[in-house]
Order: C-alpha cells, then structure tokens, then sequence
C-alpha cells in the first residue's frame, strides 16, 4: 500500500514521494547563512517535517527564483500557542538569528504577513555541510 500525502496548494492526495521537502528563508538567509539562526517558526495547521527529516534550505521558493543555500537536519519539531501578546525570550529569539526580542519583534511587525499568532509550528535544525 502507498501512503498518500495531501498535496499543499490544491488539497487532493498524490503518492507520497522521496524528495526532500524545501523550507524558504527568503527574509532572514542572511541569518541562516552567518550561522546564527538554528529555529525557525512556520504558521502550518499541521508539522510538515519531523525531527531527523534532511530539507533543503533555499533563499526563496524555487519557483520565486530562490536558489538553494544548503542541506539541513531537523533535530527536534513542537507547536506553540502565540497570542498577541506573546513574547519569546531573549534566547529564543537569538536562536532565531537576532540580537534579542526588540530586533525580532520589529522583523515581525515591518510586514504584516510575518503576524504570528495562534499554533506556531517551531522548528529546531542543524546544517549538513556548509551552506552557501
């Protein structure tokens, strides 16, 4: 029997395939290439990967133009409940490339289509080699 997977954009199952999946960083690449952000958080209704999945790691989608910067390990997946006046911790925000909650907290509010609220999928990584 092959699993079937739901397919992102138009919601009807396809077999589910041995590509690794793309995570996009088109804001913050510059943060992922100096090695300071290890997180990252997604506004998914469900985790897309799991700890130990390898994902290839692109300056914007492919079909945006991005170019791929690099091969990642999830190390480790959980969800989070933000409201509006959640904060996260001055290292959770380091971990997410930044110097603390102010410098995040202006990222997110320059464009509101980076609003985070409700379920907050956060995803911890590693790279495999260097990435470029």
């Amino acid at each position: 029997m092959r699993y079937l997977r739901m397919h992102f954009y138009s919601g009807e199952a396809r077999p589910r395939t041995n590509q690794m999946r793309i995570l996009s960083f088109g804001w913050t690449s510059d943060l992922l290439l100096s090695g300071k952000k290890t997180v990252t958080r997604r506004m998914w209704k469900r985790p897309w990967v799991k700890e130990g999945d390898l994902v290839q790691a692109w300056s914007k989608g492919p079909h945006r133009g991005g170019r791929k910067l690099g091969v990642l390990r999830i190390t480790k997946v959980s969800t989070e409940y933000w409201t509006p006046d959640f904060r996260l911790t001055e290292k959770e925000s380091m971990l997410e490339g930044f110097e603390g909650w102010a410098e995040f907290e202006h990222y997110i509010q320059e464009d509101k289509s980076k609003c985070l609220l409700g379920n907050i999928t956060r995803i911890e990584f590693e790279a495999i080699g260097e990435l470029k």
